[in-house]
């Protein structure tokens, strides 16, 4: 694989302080009160999600805030809780669906936070239409965990489908038979769906057909400092990071050769690959490792992860992995 560089949108820093500034002596959360936090947050989705405002205000704690960074002055303008809730309830048709996915939850005493990767999709659709993070500020009080304050971020890049969602059910549903019936096929998809010459798009949605939901690209290699590097990214980042430069200058890459191996649920393929700017260039101008983790849920094959490094004066391909699949 192929990645341009690209620099990731940062959290907010007002929305990590509020979070991540938990005090070094603050006790450790008792599980069920961990369990409680996280079931209040998701509650006031699912009121959310079924214009349910009597559920959503019984989350919530009076004069609640709501504040989402962003604006001429980076913090954004305040509102209440009260008033989001009100506007829910005018409106009409399906609620939207807002799911959260591994909500960190810090506590200490009366005072709860918790901070989530969520996805919305707006009421009766199945994409995704924005995602981002999450914080919520809870206090306990004789009637339990309530909220007082929520933020968040808003990003309609990188969204990841969160697994059991209808968007993951979406994402999937998108899938050629053809594409993810076998390893072949699956492995053979990846590499033509990213190339071709320049000036033809390429088809993104059938990329992300062929990831389980969560699924992650890492590229690594050695910086400029001669120090080993990694990334971390989803299919919907390197769609949006790589895509442009493919489709401008042409892109082709190709499977030369592949050892794999099989245990349980768990396939992995070492995949070497040669990279070239027309299909018919007599030479790659780079070649690689492609680590790709498959899955097989009895359907269909999913891509899980494609951790990859290119070949390099000191990091020479070795021959058994240059042997004709």
């Amino acid at each position: 694989m192929r990645l341009a560089p690209r620099r990731l949108a940062p959290i907010t820093a007002l929305v990590a302080a509020i979070v991540f500034a938990t005090p070094a002596h603050a006790q450790a959360p008792a599980p069920t009160d961990e369990a409680a936090v996280v079931a209040v947050v998701k509650k006031f989705f699912d009121g959310m999600r079924t214009r349910d405002t009597a559920l959503m205000r019984s989350t919530v704690a009076p004069n609640a805030m709501l504040r989402s960074p962003g604006g001429p002055t980076g913090i954004g303008d305040a509102s209440t809780v009260d008033a989001f809730i009100e506007r829910i309830g005018k409106s009409t048709g399906p609620g939207n669906d807002e799911q959260i996915e591994n909500p960190r939850v810090h506590i200490d005493g009366q005072l709860a936070s918790l901070w989530a990767y969520f996805t919305l999709v707006r009421g009766g659709q199945t994409t995704i239409n924005h995602c981002g993070v999450d914080a919520f500020l809870l206090a306990k009080g004789p009637d339990g965990w309530k909220v007082f304050f929520i933020s968040d971020t808003h990003r309609t890049e990188g969204c990841t489908p969160i697994a059991g969602t209808s968007a993951a059910a979406a994402t999937a549903a998108m899938a050629n038979p053809k594409d993810v019936s076998s390893q072949d096929a699956i492995l053979a998809a990846l590499y033509d769906v990213i190339s071709g010459p320049a000036g033809k798009k390429r088809d993104w949605d059938r990329f992300r057909s062929l990831f389980v939901p969560g699924a992650r690209l890492i590229p690594t290699g050695m910086g400029r400092d001669g120090k080993a590097n990694i990334r971390t990214i989803s299919p919907e980042e390197y769609a949006t990071a790589t895509g442009s430069r493919l489709e401008q200058s042409g892109f082709f890459e190709k499977e030369i050769s592949r050892t794999a191996e099989t245990y349980g649920n768990v396939t992995q393929a070492f995949s070497t690959y040669e990279s070239r700017r027309a299909a018919d260039d007599a030479k790659p101008f780079a070649r690689g490792i492609n680590s790709i983790q498959l899955y097989n849920d009895g359907t269909r094959w999913w891509v899980v992860t494609i951790y990859w490094d290119s070949e390099r004066p000191g990091n020479e391909i070795p021959a058994k992995f240059l042997k004709k699949p």
